[in-house]
């Protein structure tokens, strides 16, 4: 069950990609995920990442997407409970400090929001005075254009007047500034939530830096084309920084060849005649000519062996059904009209796709065990057997700490420097 519910989280981790790319997003916070315990896995052979960090029920959760170049800069992520995480990026001069966060709203009772905040106090009390601190979220705020406020918040915010929250109070006394609310836009672009009514909207949603970094943040927005299945848009957020010229140390994984061709005669009889004419004359003369005539001999008989991808039931139905949910939202967006939202509503059936596509995935793989059982084929059938019963298992290139930490190793950065910036955003 735990297997059949990761293949599909990560086919759903697949199509937010596909809303990600266009936008070229290196980081993304996620908030309610509604998903259970701490994860780490990747996807698309490694060029996406995904940290996730839920509670002991699919409710609430928070987490960061890392993709492209920003894999290579991540120095640790910590989880510290489901409505918070933090991500460390490496810096050329500053290194930045992200906290993701889902504050209860104004509804919630008092002790809990007390909770909340006094555990937020002390997790950017403990990050290092050095580095950039950036929160990140949904902060379930409306916060206004008062002058009493300024130069905390700016003057281009959705709202007239700040509710009453806690989230205003603690970026008083850290000196943090709302960096969404100082740039003009129209209030289509400030807005980042609507409500279940489709009429009510909400600037909920913000960024909050350090003062005396003000500037690094250059651009905040709203994204409403794209579809993530969420009452909250994108928000894109464009960080101006020197990042490290960041560079991965593990080496090239040596090729895999097929030898189950070694049970053709012929091509076990051509394997042992070529390898017996690559092989020094004299042993002796050292391993890495063994090796050398080995792995050329079997390159030339055998040949690599070629894997098939994991989720090969995502296929052109899946894709297609992503696009269709994808063009009638965009349509709503243009025209929001009752029968647009009817028809985006309908549209919203890819989770039915997927849960079919994968019960035929499961019945193929269940005739195919019958074919090798049947054929005496044991090998074969252990692999496929072991393989059907253990679950996704992400490459460990982390490690924990004796405070459980995840950290990477240091010797993955080098002293060197290069201008680039930081793409985040926001989403749920």
């Amino acid at each position: 069950m735990e297997a059949w519910y990761l293949e599909l989280q990560i086919a759903k981790f697949r199509i937010l990609l596909e809303q990600l790319e266009p936008h070229k997003f290196g980081i993304v916070a996620l908030q309610e995920i509604c998903r259970k315990g701490e994860k780490v896995w990747k996807v698309r052979g490694g060029k996406a990442q995904s940290y996730q960090n839920g509670g002991a029920t699919n409710e609430l959760g928070t987490g960061f997407v890392v993709l492209g170049r920003m894999l290579d800069r991540v120095i640790n992520w910590k989880a510290i409970n489901e409505r918070m995480c933090v991500l460390r990026i490496k810096g050329r001069f500053y290194n930045y400090i992200i906290i993701n966060v889902h504050c209860p709203h104004e509804g919630r009772p008092d002790d809990e929001k007390e909770a909340f905040y006094a555990q937020l106090e002390a997790t950017y009390v403990s990050c290092s005075p050095r580095d950039i601190k950036i929160v990140i979220g949904d902060i379930n705020a409306q916060v206004g254009r008062e002058t009493m406020y300024r130069p905390m918040i700016g003057p281009c915010s959705l709202h007239t007047d700040t509710n009453d929250n806690a989230g205003i109070n603690f970026a008083a006394s850290r000196g943090l500034v709302i960096r969404s609310t100082f740039f003009p836009r129209k209030d289509i672009h400030k807005a980042t939530w609507r409500s279940p009514d489709q009429h009510t909207t909400n600037q909920i949603d913000h960024v909050l830096i350090e003062g005396r970094f003000f500037s690094n943040i250059t651009n905040i927005r709203s994204l409403r084309g794209a579809d993530i299945d969420s009452d909250h848009y994108l928000v894109g957020v464009h960080v101006r920084s020197k990042l490290s010229r960041a560079y991965n140390s593990r080496q090239n994984r040596p090729p895999r060849f097929n030898i189950r061709q070694l049970k053709d005669p012929q091509a076990a009889e051509n394997n042992a005649r070529l390898l017996d004419k690559a092989l020094p004359y004299y042993l002796e003369d050292g391993w890495s000519k063994i090796s050398s005539a080995i792995e050329e001999t079997a390159t030339a008989v055998l040949r690599e062996e070629t894997t098939s991808p994991r989720n090969n039931w995502f296929d052109g139905e899946c894709q297609q059904a992503m696009e269709r949910n994808k063009t009638a939202w965009k349509n709503y967006l243009s025209i929001a009209t009752r029968e647009n939202l009817a028809k985006y509503r309908r549209a919203r059936n890819l989770t039915t796709i997927l849960r079919r596509k994968k019960r035929q995935q499961e019945d193929r793989d269940r005739d195919e065990l019958e074919k090798l059982f049947q054929a005496n084929d044991t090998r074969m059938f252990n692999e496929k057997v072991n393989q059907s019963r253990k679950s996704y298992t992400p490459n460990p290139d982390m490690c924990r700490d004796e405070k459980r930490n995840l950290i990477t190793a240091s010797a993955r950065w080098s002293t060197g420097g290069s201008s680039s910036s930081i793409s985040t955003s926001m989403a749920r």
